[in-house]
């Protein structure tokens, strides 16, 4: 069986908590005195969308992808996380053009390959931890079940 990673609903985690989170943070912020907001904020929905993604290849193929295959699926992932990640920042820079004064292309590119290392790694690692979680949770059903099940 072959697993076909389901890029829209990664797309669909990732650009919603890249956007919801900081407005979350912001909301937090306005009624209350605790402010959330930190660089932990921008990687978050690599984070979860990886999670959900791994759930889903073990609820598809009913184990946990290997080294190399986990590896790809992580790789094509960062590829749709950078390519959001580089629409939301021109965006940002065609609504605040002085942002991209104040850093500059060289600190623009170092950023996001900063930003390209950090979401394979972190990519790979909630991959296997969303595939894992699930199958724990499957081996636990089916011991409640019984042997019969």
């Amino acid at each position: 069986m072959t697993y076909k990673i389901g890029y829209f609903r990664f797309s669909a985690w990732f650009l919603g908590l890249t956007i919801g989170l900081p407005l979350l943070f912001m909301a937090i912020a306005y009624f209350s005195s605790f402010d959330l907001s930190s660089s932990a904020s921008t990687v978050i929905p690599m984070m979860i969308a990886s999670l959900q993604e791994g759930t889903h290849f073990a609820r598809a193929e009913h184990r946990r992808p290997e080294g190399r295959e986990a590896w790809g699926i992580a790789v094509r992932l960062t590829g749709v996380a950078m390519a959001i990640t580089i629409v939301l920042t021109a965006i940002l820079f065609l609504i605040q053009p002085e942002l991209f004064a104040v850093l500059g292309f060289p600190g623009l590119v170092i950023i996001l390959l900063v930003f390209a290392l950090l979401f394979v790694v972190l990519g790979r690692l909630f991959l296997g931890l969303g595939a894992r979680s699930h199958m724990k949770a499957l081996e636990k059903q089916r011991a409640k079940s019984g042997p019969d099940a």
